[in-house]
């Protein structure tokens, strides 16, 4: 569900408005009337690794298993910031 909220709001009520949003809502930001932002929630699988075990798969049939595993320490390195 999308809400509007005044920017001033944003300061006196941000953990509920942080609360909302990581449950799903979208809030609107508005100053003086105008829209100005959007808070929305992060999508989880917004990465090339949202489906690793499906790109291991592919990679163990289709190429050698070697670079499957190069791409699954890559995937690990990125999800740890080691990259």
């Amino acid at each position: 569900m999308t809400k509007m909220n005044k920017v001033g709001d944003l300061r006196r009520n941000s953990a509920e408005m942080i609360d909302d949003v990581e449950a799903g809502d979208e809030y609107v930001l508005a100053r003086n009337g105008r829209e100005v932002a959007r808070v929305v929630p992060v999508a989880e699988e917004t990465r090339w690794t949202h489906n690793g075990e499906g790109i291991l798969e592919v990679l163990k049939w289709m190429s050698s298993p070697d670079l499957a595993d190069l791409v699954d320490e890559a995937r690990l390195a990125e999800q740890s910031g080691d990259l």
